[in-house]
């Protein structure tokens, strides 16, 4: 007998046959082994040398991909194991799951690549044994889960409007089995993250408070144990508790010696938008609705047949988040028994239109929107629901209807019709269903009552229900609102979500109106590694004045995501309109008539100082 290094370990002789041995308590290892015989008279001869292994140890085997209670969104996901003997060697390696009916032998006991793992929980166990019939085992369980978390928000979540607040609420409840991290995120105007919460139960609530005045963007992200991802739509939300500056232009604090009157004021709102105007001339027993000068600061109103008195006119400007400025007052007087010389008196005030003497002055019918403009995202086959509150700000009772243009397949109105007492706020169910296509689809929400209307510029953003990339676009402030002549820069952020790996995309831009009209269109293919981000200039010197939308598609082999952001074309310099030109007017007839009074009061006095004289002289 002889160890693998071919040294003798043990021997054993007789004169007799047979002769038997048994070579005992060997350790596991190869072993060679013959014999040879003799006669008397010398002759020998040998038997075959056999090659033995001796092995009492198992093989060793470890599962190394995927781990133990693991998931994972890859149907064809290669099952990878390590697997030896030390002495032996190996024999055979298979494999049996979930029902452990079936063995599969692996050829060359190598790893499982060829299963399409089906939607759910596996078990899986792997054996192997050796030449000598020594066995393993190794077993694992895994899941297999390739359904999107599907995220919303939920009461009570801040709706994309503008609100007389400094606090956000977030409040996100997501459909999913194996959640795993649910992220809220709050943007400010320039899309830079501000702030943001996690969690991994559902639902998930934060209230972001003392937040300053501005534009915030709110969202949210979740991903379940497989690293399926899914985001909830991108929600606008303008907080203002500033009331519009005002500014009153007209009348002035003098004796006007005329009975028509403009009621002119300028009002601006730095963070949302100036929603109306109005005025007073007794405490608000009666007030006036001022119009707007097209899409100027100006807001104006003609009063015919002022009588004779002395007034104290109080100005109201409210934004769309309902802050009200009403501490701007001017005190006049109409005096139309003035004496006037030189052909007559100075030329009635004209303006915005007639209107209804101070006796007998229109109820009021103002009303507002819960927002001014509605920009969402959703996904294919998808259908939301929203809400639009109408509050009668009016005196009166009220009938409203409510109006879809350009989009009417993809926004709808149950009813479209309500009455609203004075001081009531009722909302209004609309259905959102998504398009067959993908893309930036634009359009208005009107609302009216008759003698004024209100307007929400709508953006629905429509992207595949899986994307792998996320994009964002960012317009300077300062290009917001362009002058007529003006390009328009955008700074577009594209982002992988996937594995991080060269794909090429198509990017497709688009410039659009809110009355469906397309003003430019233009594409370019890319590839993207992780992330990019580039700006990019956009021939927009020919656009006429008015509210616009940018918007992008971001195309990829396995889906389309988008995303759009807001912008105003102007005129250039000072817009010396119709209504500019009758303040004018009026400023100036005003100017000339005080010059005559002044001269004819100077002639008077002078009259009467020669009529003195002469009875001093008689």
């Amino acid at each position: 007998m002889y160890n693998s290094t071919q040294n003798i370990i043990n021997s054993t002789t007789g004169t007799t046959s047979p002769v038997y041995i048994n070579f005992s308590d060997l350790e596991n290892g190869k072993y060679y082994l013959n014999a040879t015989i003799s006669d008397t008279a010398g002759n020998t001869n040998q038997t075959e040398t056999r090659e033995i292994i001796l092995d009492t140890i198992n093989p060793l085997l470890n599962i190394t991909f995927p781990t133990n209670n693991s998931f994972s969104s890859i149907t064809n996901l290669s099952i990878n194991y390590t697997r030896s003997d030390a002495t032996a060697g190996l024999s055979t390696c298979w494999y049996s799951n979930d029902t452990y009916t079936t063995n599969t032998t692996l050829a060359d006991c190598n790893n499982i690549t060829t299963v399409q793992w089906a939607e759910g929980q596996h078990n899986l166990t792997i054996w192997v044994n050796d030449t000598a019939n020594n066995q393993d085992w190794f077993r694992i369980t895994f899941t297999i889960d390739t359904t999107l978390p599907v995220p919303v928000f939920a009461n009570p979540t801040t709706n994309s409007s503008n609100l007389s607040q400094n606090f956000i609420q977030a409040n996100v409840s997501v459909t999913e089995t194996n959640l795993n991290t649910i992220n809220i995120s709050l943007f400010n105007s320039t899309q830079n993250l501000i702030n943001s919460t996690a969690g991994t139960t559902s639902p998930l609530y934060i209230n972001f408070s003392d937040l300053e005045n501005g534009k915030y963007y709110l969202n949210a992200t979740v991903n379940d144990s497989a690293n399926n991802k899914n985001y909830t739509e991108t929600r606008t939300i303008y907080l203002d508790t500033v009331a519009p500056n005002l500014t009153i232009n007209s009348p002035i604090a003098t004796t006007y010696s005329v009975s028509t009157i403009l009621f002119n004021a300028t009002a601006i709102d730095f963070t949302t938008f100036v929603d109306s105007c109005w005025y007073t001339l007794n405490s608000g027993a009666t007030n006036q609705t001022l119009s707007r000068a097209g899409t100027s600061n100006s807001y104006n109103f003609t009063q015919t047949s002022v009588a004779d008195a002395s007034y104290t006119a109080r100005f109201y400007c409210n934004d769309t988040a309902n802050n009200v400025n009403n501490t701007e007052t001017k005190a006049f007087t109409i005096d139309t028994s003035v004496p006037v010389l030189g052909g007559g008196g100075p030329a009635p005030a004209v303006g915005a239109g007639g209107g209804a003497g101070v006796s007998k002055p229109s109820p009021k019918r103002i009303f507002n929107l819960n927002y001014n403009m509605y920009d969402t995202t959703i996904s294919l086959k998808q259908v939301e629901f929203d809400l639009l509150k109408i509050t009668n700000n009016g005196e009166i009772s009220d009938d409203y209807i409510i109006e879809v243009k350009t989009i009417g397949n993809i926004i709808s109105f149950e009813n479209n019709k309500m009455s609203l007492e004075p001081g009531e706020t009722k909302g209004a169910e609309f259905k959102i269903s998504s398009p067959k296509e993908p893309g930036i689809y634009t359009g208005k929400i009107i609302v009216t009552n008759g003698i004024s209307e209100r307007e929400v510029l709508v953006t629905i953003n429509v992207k595949t229900e899986k994307s792998l990339f996320d994009i964002t676009l960012a317009i300077p402030e300062s290009l917001k609102i362009l002058l007529t002549g003006q390009n328009l820069i955008s700074k577009i952020d594209l982002i992988q979500m996937g594995a991080k790996e060269k794909i090429d995309v198509t990017l497709r831009y688009v410039i659009k109106d809110f009355e469906g009209q397309t003003y430019l269109q233009e594409s370019e293919t890319i590839a993207v590694i992780d992330q990019k981000s580039y700006e990019k200039e956009f021939f927009t010197s020919e656009l006429p004045p008015g509210q616009y939308v940018f918007g992008t598609e971001l195309i990829h082999p396995d889906g389309v995501a988008v995303a759009s952001t807001h912008f105003v074309v102007q005129e250039k310099g000072f817009k010396f309109g119709k209504d500019d030109i009758l303040l004018t007017s009026l400023i100036l007839v005003l100017i000339l008539v005080s010059l005559i009074i002044f001269l004819s009061i100077r002639k008077y006095k002078r009259v009467g100082k020669m009529l003195g004289k002469r009875k001093t002289l008689n």
